[in-house]
């Protein structure tokens, strides 16, 4: 899905994590919807046995979330 992900990069500077996190901060919305999302995806898989997606986007601005239907 994201083939640039696998694409090292060379040289690069290795990263503090606590300053990183100070530089570009989450928002509270992104990681509840993350998390719903997350506990939707689990609750199928225990209560169904199946995985109905292999990947979820979503925009928690604006509340919108895509999924690949298996």
């Amino acid at each position: 899905m994201f083939p640039d992900s696998l694409v090292e990069v060379e040289n690069a500077q290795p990263q503090n994590c606590a300053l990183n996190a100070l530089e570009n901060p989450q928002n509270v919305g992104a990681n509840d919807m993350a998390a719903t999302l997350l506990f939707s995806v689990l609750n199928i898989i225990l209560t169904d046995g199946e995985v109905n997606s292999h990947i979820i986007v979503f925009d928690a601005k604006k509340g919108f979330a895509r999924t690949d239907a298996a």
